[in-house]
C-alpha cells in the first residue's frame, strides 16, 4: 500500500501550501482505492498512512501539525479527521489560489451538476448530525445558496471557498458526522480546481464565458444520496 510514490514528488510548486495541497489532492484520489464495499469504510491502513502523511508533509513543509495526532480509536475518529484535512485545504487553498476572471468562475453543465450531486449529500450529513438547530439552518443556507449561484452557471469561488470550511469545521466535531461529508467537500474541490485548470487553458478568455470548457470529472461517488426536500 501507498499512498504517495516516488515519482509524486516529482516537478511539485515551489510554494510550500502548493505542494501540500498538490500531494493531498494525489492521497485523496489514491485513497479511494481503499474502500471497503463490505463494511462501507475504509481499510484500517490505509486511514493511518492518510493521517500520518499528511501531518508528516505539513511539519517537514513549515506548516506545522494539521490533525490531532492523539486520537484514540482511529476507525470512529477517521471522519473527523478527514473533516480537519478538508477544512484545512479549503483555507490553504483561498490563501493559494488567486480566483479567475475576477472571483467568478463560469463552469459547465457537466461540472454543475456534479457539484449539485455533492452539495446534497453535504445537506444529508448536516441533517443528519447533531449540529444545534441554528447551525444546521445556517449551514443548509449557505448550500441552499450554493446552489443558486450554481444555477446561473457561475460561482464566486472564495464564497465557495469559505462555505466549504464553514461545513467542514462544524461538521467535524459531530457525533453523527457521516464519512459521505469529508469525501463531497474534497470532491467538489476537486472539480473546481480541473474547472479552473481548463478554464486557465482555454485560448480565449471571452469564449470561455460564454462556452466553458468541460474538464475530465473524477468518478461519480459510489452510493448517491437522492436529493431530500429541505
Amino acid at each position: 500500500m501507498a499512498l504517495l510514490e516516488a515519482k509524486d514528488y516529482d516537478n511539485l510548486p515551489t510554494e510550500p501550501i502548493e505542494k501540500w495541497l498538490q500531494l493531498r489532492d494525489t492521497i485523496e484520489k489514491r485513497l479511494a482505492n481503499y474502500y471497503d464495499q463490505q463494511t462501507a469504510d475504509f481499510v484500517f491502513d490505509a486511514k493511518v498512512e492518510y493521517t500520518e502523511t499528511l501531518n508528516a508533509l505539513s511539519t517537514e513543509l513549515g506548516l506545522g501539525v494539521i490533525i490531532d495526532s492523539s486520537y484514540g480509536n482511529i476507525d470512529e475518529d477517521f471522519p473527523s479527521i478527514k473533516a480537519q484535512v478538508a477544512a484545512t485545504a479549503a483555507r490553504w487553498n483561498i490563501r493559494a489560489r488567486n480566483a479567475p476572471y475576477n472571483g467568478i468562475l463560469v463552469v459547465s453543465e457537466p461540472v454543475k451538476e456534479r457539484i449539485e450531486v455533492e452539495i446534497e449529500r453535504l445537506k444529508k450529513a448536516i441533517r443528519d448530525s447533531d449540529l444545534e438547530a441554528e447551525k444546521k439552518e445556517m449551514a443548509l443556507n449557505k448550500l441552499d445558496e450554493l446552489i443558486a449561484d450554481l444555477a446561473k452557471k457561475s460561482i464566486a469561488y472564495s464564497d465557495l471557498m469559505k462555505t466549504l470550511a464553514f461545513v467542514a469545521m462544524g461538521l467535524g466535531g459531530t457525533t453523527a458526522f457521516l464519512a459521505d461529508a469529508p469525501d463531497a467537500i474534497a470532491t467538489i474541490m476537486q472539480v473546481i480546481g480541473l474547472q479552473q485548470e481548463a478554464s486557465e487553458k482555454h485560448q480565449s478568455l471571452i469564449e470561455g464565458f460564454n462556452n466553458p470548457p468541460v474538464p475530465q470529472l473524477p468518478a461519480p461517488p459510489k452510493l448517491l444520496v437522492a436529493p431530500t426536500e429541505t
